[in-house]
């Protein structure tokens, strides 16, 4: 196959003429169509990449308090009162279970929730 501009070979994956970078489905007007000669001194350039774009939505904030999160953590945290408060009913029964894990859940998360960025169950950022 070849490009309908330029006259250059196409494989049958190419979107795009890697010697003219016109677009292989593109049918160029007839009474425009000129002779085109392509001399390089050095490697053609290579097949255009295409760029997609991903929405990334803006961060969302909670309507839980992250200071009661860390006081109910501080004061009630070996029984997982912090993760009720969270909406993470199912760790806060293995807290409440396991004394808070044996007190090294209780301590880890009292250090994520003053130190990292804790979330509520929907993944939506604690505010002071």
């Amino acid at each position: 196959m070849k490009c309908t501009c330029c006259g250059g070979p196409l494989e049958a994956k190419n979107r795009f003429c890697p010697y003219c970078g016109n677009s292989v489905d593109a049918v160029p007007d007839a009474s425009k169509q000129q002779e085109i000669h392509i001399h390089y001194h050095q490697e053609p350039p290579v097949e255009r990449t295409r760029v997609e774009y991903v929405y990334v939505p803006a961060e969302r904030k909670s309507a839980k308090n992250r200071l009661v999160a860390v006081l109910l953590c501080l004061f009630l945290g070996i029984f997982g009162v912090h993760r009720f408060y969270l909406g993470k009913i199912g760790t806060g029964l293995i807290y409440l279970l396991t004394y808070g894990l044996f007190g090294i859940g209780m301590f880890a998360d009292l250090i994520i929730l003053l130190l990292g960025k804790p979330c509520d169950k929907q993944g939506h950022r604690l505010s002071w």
